[in-house]
């Protein structure tokens, strides 16, 4: 079973585990996303991107799908609130990590609720949410996903006029972090 796959049933087992009861579906990847996942009900599949290489990144891909799948709607007070359970399940399983990354998704979607507007705080804070999840993202797809994210296009994103320099300011705060925590290298 590939990667992929096997985090698809981790999934289904241990967030969703009566959800596959009688149904089909199944996950793929595909390469050409726009964003990490989306869910296909027609076809009864969760697609995700194919170039990932974080688990904690695929598996939030996969539950935000799920619950897209499972509640049938979009990202309504419903959705987070399935979301926020496998937040807490996270927890409960051990995933720190990935219970971080769900809640600030969360957050997200509510504050977006919440506004109804888009706003230099929320862009900035969404870029620093991703780059925390996956810290080598390049620009223009981190533009890409804060314009997914918040359903809007990627010229609306780069209307704020610190974007590039939030992004750079970030990037560098995540990449001095992981320098610290790198173990030192041995020496012979």
């Amino acid at each position: 079973m590939d990667r992929v796959q096997a985090a698809f049933a981790y999934v289904c087992e241990t967030f969703f585990p009566h959800w596959q009861e009688g149904r089909t579906w199944t996950v793929k990847e595909d390469g050409a996303l726009a964003y990490y996942g989306r869910c296909d009900d027609d076809a009864k599949t969760i697609l995700v991107k194919s170039e990932r290489e974080d688990e904690d990144r695929l598996l939030l891909t996969l539950i935000h799908e799920v619950c897209h799948a499972v509640s049938r709607e979009p990202h309504s007070k419903g959705w987070r609130r399935m979301f926020e359970r496998a937040g807490i399940t996270s927890m409960r399983v051990g995933r720190e990590r990935l219970a971080g990354m769900i809640e600030a998704e969360v957050r997200r979607y509510a504050a977006h609720d919440e506004s109804e507007r888009l706003d230099e705080k929320l862009v900035y804070s969404t870029i620093e949410d991703l780059l925390l999840a996956d810290p080598d993202l390049p620009y223009e797809k981190t533009i890409e996903m804060v314009a997914s994210l918040w359903g809007v296009d990627p010229e609306d994103v780069t209307a704020f006029p610190r974007c590039l320099e939030a992004y750079r300011e970030t990037r560098e705060k995540f990449t001095h972090l992981l320098a610290l925590t790198k173990p030192p290298a041995a020496t012979a």
